[in-house]
C-alpha cells in the first residue's frame, strides 16, 4: 500500500510543480547554467520532484493526497526552501560528477548502463511515473539521467 501512496503523492506533486514550471518554460529550454553545464526545465523539474520525495521520506510523511507535509520543516528550513535547495545541490552534484567522469575518462560499462535502464523502466512502468512525467514535461531521458546520478557516484568513488 505504501507504494501506491508514494505514487499518488508523486503524481500530485508532479502536477503542482509542472504547472508552476511549465507555464514559464518549454521542456528542453535551458533554465540554469551550473559551471558551464546547461540544465533544462525537464531535468530541473525531475530534480525538484526527487527532492520532494526525499523531503517526504525525511519527515516521515505517508499522506497520499494531503499536502500536510509541506507545513513541516527539515534542517530548520521550510518545505519549499528545503526542496529547492536540495534540487540545486543535486544538480551541482550531477555537474561535478559528469565533469569528473569526463576528465578521468570514466563511463558506464554495459552492466551499469543496463542497471540504469532497468531502474528507469521500473520507476516509469511499475510505479506509473511514465504518465506523470509525460503529462508534466519531464522527458524520459531526463528522468533516466536523474536516476543515473547515483550510479555516477558509485563509478567515481570506486575510481578514487
Amino acid at each position: 500500500m505504501g507504494i501506491f501512496k508514494r505514487a499518488a503523492v508523486f503524481a500530485a506533486v508532479a502536477c503542482f510543480s509542472a504547472v508552476a514550471l511549465a507555464g514559464c518554460h518549454a521542456q528542453n529550454e535551458e533554465v540554469l547554467d551550473i559551471a558551464g553545464t546547461r540544465i533544462t526545465a525537464s531535468f530541473y523539474l525531475a530534480n525538484l520532484l526527487s527532492a520532494d520525495l526525499e523531503f517526504q521520506n525525511e519527515v516521515g510523511s505517508s499522506a497520499s493526497s494531503s499536502d500536510a507535509y509541506k507545513s513541516e520543516t527539515l534542517d530548520d528550513k521550510p518545505y519549499e526552501t528545503w526542496v529547492k535547495d536540495t534540487a540545486l545541490a543535486n544538480l551541482k552534484k550531477y555537474v561535478y560528477l559528469k565533469d569528473e567522469l569526463t576528465a578521468n575518462n570514466l563511463s558506464f560499462d554495459d552492466e551499469t548502463s543496463s542497471n540504469v535502464d532497468y531502474a528507469t523502466d521500473y520507476y516509469l512502468n511499475y510505479y506509473g511515473y511514465a504518465a506523470i512525467c509525460e503529462s508534466n514535461g519531464i522527458s524520459e531521458d531526463d528522468f533516466s539521467l536523474n536516476v543515473s546520478v547515483n550510479y555516477m557516484s558509485d563509478i567515481y568513488f570506486d575510481f578514487i
